[in-house]
């Protein structure tokens, strides 16, 4: 982190034929750096720190000249102190060496804590708390309680990144941060939540400013805002009922309103959020959107309580009580509004976050919206993309309307590579298998295309995606596709073609009506030698369970037992099977079995061999598996969407699961009973908190006369 700021605040001087030389030359020898360095004079310092600097932009190891850079941090140079202390911060943790010499000037980064210079105090407070010294962790403490008081925002920032270094939930830390938590600058804001995500800490940190972390989400940084959504998405499912399971329920529309709407003041006309004609972040493609979800651009002054609780749970009120309806809480329903916006972020972190917080905790009316967004940022850069089509593909298993509508856009393109076509290939089966005939059509005259193409893997894995298809909504175009599959099987010159479509027929074999004719035609190509040997296995399998005559089936074996010894062991496992299927009371059916039987139990594979003489022992019969589905990616999983486990599928080391939605409802007072949190060094309140926390802009004694 200290080499990027350092690349941040010095300008490169790049050599004019390579742009690959930072500063000095590389052939410069360690006496001459240890020279500049313990030189004394600024300039030669600055060229020694500059060079140092340089070579670890470029991956060096520059340990070895940490006893000569420590010295500097008592420089009296401004310009000094700060290389020097982005050398320290980098390398002061390294080893129990570098420690230890630390540990020497824990004086002279508590002197610099009372800098003038913002830049230097934050610099300090990093290289104090990078340290990992048990006898210093007083110190350290008193730093980041200091620094957390600051007047400067970029040293309270620090501060609350301090914390995730030196705190393990401790008290002083929780009361550290809950004191960061109600800074008024969005700097300080983004990283407090950091620090509340990495350490883990209650929700009744989060209570206070619940509102105000909603209505400042759009003024976050793009990376405090994917911070922000995650927390409110577990907040969310800690605090709130399933809204979904309620609307089923079709509950009483007063159940967990004995509370009043935290927009509601009792003392005077309170100014209500109203959305204007259009504001910045308003779509206006969606016309048809509730007016109260728009921007949040104006005011209205109205003394009617029950309409701005109507209003406040952003549902119109109900014009008739004899209708019942599900309104959600209030609190739920700001924190799903005021993230809306953020779909149209150009960070795709974001846009996936305000899509997952939905999902987990939405009523649905805004899934079409994430839909939308998530279309949008799938065409970013491939790597990007990938996971963006995870997510994707995790919302289509779960809300496949969300995606119906953008069906065509999850076609494969020339230019994709092979990861990016297997994940769009998931997300099309996805959408074809759930979301009506009509798609599943649309999706198999796609997957039609793919089979003719040029790129082997890509029709492979297109037949496996029309089988899956098939299999789901696409049961009436069942015959087609087998009839497909078997000219596919008959005219392909691919082997690996051919194996994925005879492997497809066995999926789709029990969802037809009359397989038997199809079978036929297959064992006439087995009989033929038109069929691939990677396609055998599956071929015979089909033989042996839908072929009705015995002859046939008879042939079949007879034809495939040439040779049975150099067969690949899945044939003869599935020959084998065959063999158990042919008409006990035919002589030539029965010796043609025993003989079988005899070949296997002297098969070189241990397993066919073992198998065969069990047979011959207890004359069973095996059913042939039939797998249900195909795996070409990966199959959506239950990990929350976008996280880094949901993209490969297991759990990952820090992941947290989503946790589940209470059984009651818990008490949403919490939130109600708190004044506005006062911005540091008397600064303006933070816009827009009256209106949400429900306090008057009186003098502090009447909020004591309120609370008590």
């Amino acid at each position: 982190q200290g080499v990027e700021t350092f690349k941040g605040m010095t300008s490169l001087t790049r050599s004019d034929q390579g742009g690959e030389s930072y500063f000095v030359d590389e052939e410069l020898s360690a006496q001459k750096i240890s020279a500049l360095l313990s030189s004394g004079r600024e300039a030669e310092v600055l060229t020694g720190i500059k060079w140092l600097l340089g070579m670890m932009t470029k991956g060096k190891d520059c340990r070895s000249y940490f006893a000569a850079v420590v010295k500097n941090v008592v420089a009296p140079s401004v310009e000094v102190k700060k290389l020097v202390y982005l050398y320290v911060s980098e390398y002061g943790n390294v080893d129990d060496t570098c420690r230890s010499l630390v540990l020497l000037s824990v004086n002279s980064f508590q002197k610099d804590l009372s800098n003038s210079n913002a830049l230097l105090r934050a610099l300090a407070l990093r290289v104090l708390t990078n340290v990992r010294v048990s006898d210093i962790a007083a110190i350290q403490e008193l730093a980041v309680t200091k620094c957390a008081k600051d007047a400067s925002p970029y040293v309270r920032k620090c501060a609350a990144h301090a914390l995730v270094k030196i705190g393990i939930g401790s008290d002083t830390s929780k009361s550290i941060c809950a004191e960061l938590l109600s800074d008024s600058s969005t700097m300080v804001l983004g990283a407090a939540l950091h620090a509340v995500q990495e350490l883990s800490f209650p929700d009744d940190l989060l209570d206070p400013v619940f509102r105000k972390l909603c209505h400042l989400l759009a003024d976050l940084d793009e990376w405090s805002q994917v911070v922000a959504l995650q927390l409110l998405e577990r907040y969310l499912r800690r605090n709130f009922l399933d809204p979904e399971a309620k609307s089923k329920q079709n509950d009483n529309p007063t159940t967990n309103l004995s509370t009043k709407p935290a927009i509601i003041n009792k003392k005077k006309k309170q100014h209500v959020p109203v959305p204007t004609s259009v504001g910045f972040y308003s779509d206006d493609e969606e016309e048809d959107t509730n007016p109260s979800f728009g921007a949040i651009g104006g005011a209205i002054e109205s003394d009617d309580s029950d309409d701005l609780t109507g209003l406040a749970r952003g549902g119109n009120v109900a014009s008739s009580s004899t209708e019942a309806h599900y309104f959600m809480d209030p609190d739920h329903g700001l924190a799903l509004r005021c993230s809306v916006p953020l779909l149209k972020s150009r960070n795709t972190a974001v846009v996936v976050a305000v899509c997952s917080l939905h999902l987990e905790c939405g009523d649905g009316e805004h899934l079409k919206a994430c839909g939308k967004a998530l279309v949008r940022v799938v065409r970013s850069k491939r790597e990007i993309g990938l996971c963006v089509l995870c997510a994707a593909l995790a919302l289509a298993a779960r809300k496949p309307q969300t995606l119906a509508p953008y069906l065509s856009d999850f076609f494969v393109a020339s230019n994709d590579p092979s990861f990016i076509q297997r994940a769009k290939l998931d997300v099309l089966v996805a959408l074809g298998r759930s979301c009506g005939s009509d798609a599943a059509k649309i999706a198999l005259t796609e997957l039609q295309t793919y089979v003719g193409s040029g790129r082997a893997q890509l029709a492979a894995d297109a037949v496996a995606a029309a089988v899956d298809v098939v299999l789901g909504d696409g049961k009436d175009m069942g015959e087609t596709v087998a009839e497909g599959l078997l000219t596919a099987l008959s005219c392909s010159a691919r082997p690996q073609l051919a194996k994925e479509a005879a492997a497809g027929l066995r999926r789709l074999a029990p969802a037809l009506d009359a397989p038997g004719a199809l079978v036929l035609k297959l064992a006439g190509l087995l009989l033929a030698d038109r069929l691939p040997v990677q396609a055998h296995p599956d071929a015979v399998c089909l033989v042996a369970r839908y072929a009705e005559s015995s002859l046939v089936k008879s042939a079949v074996l007879a034809k495939l037992l040439v040779g049975f010894a150099e067969k690949p062991i899945a044939l003869k496992r599935q020959l084998l099977q065959l063999s158990l299927r042919l008409d006990d009371a035919d002589p030539k059916s029965e010796a043609l079995a025993k003989y079988v039987l005899e070949l296997a139990s002297f098969d070189m594979n241990v397993d066919l061999r073992d198998q065969a003489r069990f047979l011959k022992a207890v004359p069973t019969l095996p059913t042939p598996s039939f797998p249900a589905h195909s795996n070409l990616l990966h199959t959506p999983s239950n990990f929350g969407l976008g996280s880094l486990s949901s993209l490969v599928d297991h759990s990952v080391t820090g992941y947290k699961p989503i946790p589940d939605w209470p059984l009651t409802q818990p008490d949403p007072s919490r939130r109600d009973a708190l004044t506005n949190p006062k911005p540091a060094f008397g600064g303006p309140p933070i816009q827009g908190e009256q209106d949400v926390v429900g306090v008057d802009d009186d003098d502090d004694d009447d909020e004591d006369d309120d609370d008590d």
